[in-house]
């Protein structure tokens, strides 16, 4: 019953290192409120579990115009559904699933940046990792911690998300689409290449 068009807001939470408070959530719903009334059409609001409940109350609250808040102890999860019923997305970014799987519906999809305020634990590993990128005594102790659990990776999400925009996945619908099919063409050719037997080598017998 929701007019169309519908700008689906997909909202994370708490995720090292980004944080998700009072005041994100109120610039969250704002511009989601902005995106929706410029298109016209309906704002639908589906938190993850990670969303803190306060600020996922803080949001609802704030919504303009027309709108559903899913409710995750009443309603069945519509996730699905509206990726593929969506005519445009606004993601935040503690989540590179959500939003490649918003980017793979080749329709509009804007990241919302929530603020980076990492500890010194992350930090740290952060920074063992930068040096062992270069230095193979530092890399093997550090990928045996991570292996066994005993240090946690990190992710460097804004390196992901300066390089799709480079590429111009958020600038025009399903430029993302073009961008993963000529990857996986270099991913195919470059097996092939791996593939084929080299001259002067003989192929293992079966």
């Amino acid at each position: 019953a929701l007019p169309r068009p519908w700008t689906v807001l997909l909202a994370g939470g708490n995720s090292r290192p980004y944080r998700f408070g009072a005041d994100v959530a109120r610039a969250l719903a704002d511009r989601a409120n902005e995106l929706a009334q410029a298109e016209g059409g309906s704002l639908l609001f589906l938190r993850s579990p990670r969303t803190p409940e306060a600020c996922a109350q803080l949001i609802a609250g704030r919504l303009r115009g027309p709108h559903y808040v899913y409710q995750p102890q009443r309603d069945d999860n519509p996730y699905l559904a509206l990726l593929d019923r969506a005519d445009r997305f606004i993601v935040t970014s503690d989540s590179a699933l959500m939003v490649a799987e918003a980017l793979s519906t080749a329709r509009p999809v804007e990241v919302f940046r929530l603020p980076r305020e990492p500890d010194w634990r992350y930090r740290f590993v952060s920074g063992w990792n930068a040096l062992a990128e270069h230095n193979a005594l530092l890399r093997v102790p550090l990928r045996w911690l991570q292996r066994n659990g005993l240090i946690t990776s990190t992710r460097e999400l804004e390196g992901y998300y300066q390089r799709l925009d480079s590429v111009g996945a958020f600038s025009e619908a399903g430029a993302a689409a073009t961008v993963a099919r000529a990857e996986c063409e270099r991913t195919i050719a470059r097996i092939r290449e791996l593939l084929e037997p080299k001259p002067g080598i003989s192929s293992p017998r079966a």
